[in-house]
């Protein structure tokens, strides 16, 4: 078979993805048994953030330069108002734990990684698999991309969830930001107002993107082999 450019970087790409999110999941068995959760991060905090998020920029990368302009039909492809959902809410955790680390302590962390890198994993290899069989896949890696999501994807959104509000919390009670001084403090006083309008609109709109997303994945279980992503 001879791939385009476009269908080389695509093959590449989820290809390294899965492979990281693997990397991440094999990780995350060697050390939780060793570190439980509250030492966890110190030995897998930055790699799985890095992982974590750059995957979903490159999605977002990948949807504006590639997948806006073609049809829905023949290669893996997502919403963009998926896209954009999923890039704010990671990059947003993300950046509120290299904020507060000390929320990374609990176990919400720990379970965050563990779904993240399933779902992705499925997600990529799922992908890599279509590109390279232009559009082809096969029943047992799409039921467990579907299972992966259905099940993974709301345990690991109820776990960032929590994972904010604890950053919520170190931001009234911890690092100095008191809550008798956190008015006189800019970025806390911010950082509390956008974190709370977040932890509020996190469950409608993932309930609005999780509800057609498994309606979409289910839908014609027996001619997955002409869905898309």
């Amino acid at each position: 078979m001879s791939y385009n450019n476009t269908q080389l970087y695509l093959l590449i790409s989820d290809l390294v993805r899965s492979f990281l999110s693997a990397c991440v999941f094999l990780r995350l068995g060697i050390l939780f048994p060793l570190t439980g959760p509250r030492f966890l991060p110190g030995g897998i905090a930055d790699f799985f953030l890095t992982v974590y998020t750059t995957s979903v920029l490159l999605d977002g990368f990948e949807y504006v330069t590639i997948f806006r302009h073609v049809p829905k039909t023949g290669v893996p492809r997502t919403s963009g108002r998926r896209i954009l959902a999923t890039v704010f809410a990671r990059v947003f955790l993300t950046a509120a734990l290299l904020n507060y680390p000390k929320a990374a302590k609990n176990i919400a962390f720990s379970i965050v990684i563990l779904c993240s890198s399933v779902v992705d994993f499925f997600r990529y290899t799922y992908n890599f698999y279509k590109v390279r069989t232009y559009g082809g896949s096969v029943g047992w890696l799409t039921n467990l991309r579907r299972v992966s999501y259905t099940f993974g994807q709301p345990v690991l959104v109820a776990s960032e969830a929590a994972l904010i509000f604890l950053c919520l919390r170190l931001v009234e009670t911890e690092y100095g930001y008191y809550t008798d001084y956190l008015d006189y403090d800019w970025w806390a006083n911010k950082f509390a107002f956008i974190t709370k309008t977040v932890v509020y609109c996190y469950g409608p709109v993932f309930y609005l993107i999780y509800k057609t997303k498994v309606a979409s994945l289910w839908k014609n279980t027996t001619k997955s082999h002409v869905k898309t992503e």
